[in-house]
């Protein structure tokens, strides 16, 4: 399992380096910062041997994850379960590194 975890193999799940994964995976959201439409998350997959964080943006017209929530992400989507439509919604993602995502956020708190 240790071996396998090492190169992003786990249970029938593949993740990249970047953060992606080639299945339906489960992600817990571990912090979140909405501005505007924008939504800064931090994530760790659940169902991955070795604890791995991911840096993601995407964009909601609605405030649609909470920190603690569960969300299965596969490639660039999420998938989030929309209680007032009754319906699952996907969002486009855009990956981060850690530094990129960081700094990012840095700069924008400067500029307030």
């Amino acid at each position: 399992m240790e071996a396998a975890s090492r190169v992003g193999l786990y249970a029938g799940q593949q993740i990249r380096k970047n953060g992606t994964s080639l299945r339906w995976t489960r992600l817990e959201i571990t912090s979140l910062t909405r501005r505007g439409f924008n939504n800064r998350v931090i994530g760790r997959f659940l169902e991955v041997a070795d604890d791995i964080t991911v840096y993601f943006t995407f964009d909601s017209a609605r405030e649609m994850v909470q920190v603690g929530d569960i969300v299965a992400v596969r490639e660039n989507k999420m998938s989030v379960w929309d209680a007032e439509r009754e319906r699952a919604k996907e969002y486009n993602l855009i990956f981060h590194n850690e530094e990129d995502f960081r700094s990012t956020s840095n700069s924008e708190q400067r500029t307030e």
